[in-house]
């Protein structure tokens, strides 16, 4: 059998590795989505997994009342879209939802990363921050008191729990039905189902993140 000349197994290699140098180039300096309301809706996605629509139930309406156990707290700041902080220090994770990160830490590297489209990182700070504004003007130096669910902190030692404000409105379903965050899917809670109906209408009638030029 004829073996091959060296050369020209040379230029075949060649030929490959200016084509991965060419593709990679290409990825790195490829056209980057900046359309806030795609970007957001890119965001949105990242949790749609069959496990999580599996664990999906009917919801059961919330309590109006607080329970004889559950004092009035105060809400010392709104940390982001997603995060509030008592004024006792007690940082509290709201429960069900997800809003972007405002600022470039681990997390918005790996929603980054997993998005369907190319986003530059400051433009999904940028909504993130929208995110957390809006929070603010809803629940800044509020008071409140927490509903739980069988799992009371997050891998952080975050407390996890539904804000219900003083007036009678839940800051988690406020944050979804504004449009300025997105159902935790991959999350397991009780009122899975009815903020998925929320997060469907806001995003149908194009509120907070999803209308057409936010953060413009």
């Amino acid at each position: 059998m004829r073996r091959k000349p060296r050369g020209w197994l040379s230029v075949v290699s060649i030929f490959i590795t200016l084509t991965l140098v060419f593709l990679v180039s290409d990825a790195d300096n490829g056209d980057y989505v900046d359309d806030p309301a795609r970007i957001f809706a890119a965001f949105a996605e990242l949790d749609l997994d069959l496990e999580g629509a599996v664990r999906m139930r009917a919801s059961p309406l919330p309590p109006s009342t607080p329970p004889p156990e559950a004092p009035w707290r105060l809400i010392q700041e709104v940390v982001d879209g997603d995060s509030i902080k008592l004024n006792d220090g007690e940082t509290v994770r709201l429960l069900g939802i997800d809003a972007p990160e405002t600022g470039v830490n681990r997390k918005l590297n790996d929603d980054l990363r997993k998005m369907s489209i190319s986003v530059r990182d400051r433009d999904l700070v940028a909504l993130g921050r929208e995110s957390a504004m809006f929070a603010r003007r809803i629940a800044g130096d509020r008071r409140c008191w927490l509903e739980y669910e069988r799992e009371k902190t997050d891998q952080y030692g975050r407390t996890l729990a539904y804000v219900h404000l003083e007036d009678g409105t839940i800051l988690n379903e406020v944050m979804l039905r504004g449009g300025y965050a997105k159902v935790y899917l991959s999350q397991s809670f009780t009122y899975k189902k009815r903020y998925v109906v929320f997060q469907k209408e806001a995003q149908f009638r194009k509120r907070g993140l999803w209308r057409d030029g936010a953060t413009r």
